[in-house]
């Protein structure tokens, strides 16, 4: 019995330090990275075609308060793929590491691909493409700002004049899984409308499950916006998106069949 105790004490404080000390890790889940690269690649497209398929390997250092620096190529692939390896990098939110409940420095590591090919099957499904905005030049800074800190919030870019809300209701896929289980709820996305009009950074911050939080993914990846303005210049801003699944009429004719349901 004593040595049952102790086994428990043993393995419970293995559990707590495993709690209090982690690795640095970005904001966003990991799957969604390697999208998240190909999406907002700004490569000429000659110049993708031309490297077809390749990563470059880059290393970085985070701060105690999730600041990123020290960017070191460590595998290249060309000059212009490096540089925006370093760009696409840059705009990654991380959370620092953890050490004993403390916040330290780390240094990790990211492969960044350049693959013509998905990048293209992403277009194909619907993946929104960056943009250049003539009308205002792209802001230095990397902060990101709040709505209360934007002279112009950003505005979604919408075919034939659509809402928001007309375009998720027009364009979601109840899935299946979630339809079968009679799961309905509602998905809040936070998210970074960078730069380039993409949203990046994405962070599941209220979850349903059953694979509306993919799908509700989904729909905002295929969103162009106008970005917030600050100072007569683009910048960074921080935002947050709604999605809602309801069992009602209204969304049960988006219900697809087996063969839509991938994501």
């Amino acid at each position: 019995m004593k040595t049952l105790f102790l086994f428990t004490l043993m393995l419970s404080f293995t559990i707590a330090q495993a709690q209090l000390s982690r690795r640095a890790e970005t904001q966003t889940d990991k799957t969604l990275l390697k999208n998240y690269f190909l999406q907002h690649q700004e490569l000429p497209e000659a110049l993708l075609q031309e490297i077809k398929n390749g990563k470059v390997k880059i290393e970085l250092t985070i701060n105690e308060s999730g600041q990123t620096s020290d960017f070191k190529i460590i595998k290249s692939l060309s000059p212009e793929a490096d540089q925006e390896t370093i760009r696409l990098v840059k705009n990654l939110t991380w959370l620092p590491a953890i050490k004993n409940g403390r916040p330290i420095r780390d240094k990790q590591e990211l492969e960044v691909p350049f693959h013509y090919k998905n990048l293209q099957r992403l277009r194909n499904k619907g993946y929104a493409i960056p943009l250049q905005f003539t009308d205002y030049p792209r802001g230095n800074s990397q902060n990101i700002f709040k709505f209360v800190e934007l002279e112009k919030a950003p505005i979604p870019i919408l075919k034939n004049s659509m809402t928001l809300h007309q375009y998720i209701v027009s364009n979601l896929n109840y899935p299946e899984e979630a339809f079968s289980r009679s799961i309905s709820g509602t998905v809040r996305l936070e998210f970074v409308v960078e730069k380039n009009g993409l949203a990046s950074n994405i962070i599941v911050a209220e979850s349903v499950g059953g694979g509306c939080d993919q799908e509700a993914i989904r729909l905002l990846q295929g969103i162009q916006w106008i970005p917030a303005i600050k100072r007569d210049s683009l910048v960074r801003s921080i935002n947050h998106l709604d999605i809602s699944f309801s069992l009602g009429d209204k969304h049960m004719q988006n219900i697809p069949n087996r063969q839509g349901t991938s994501f």
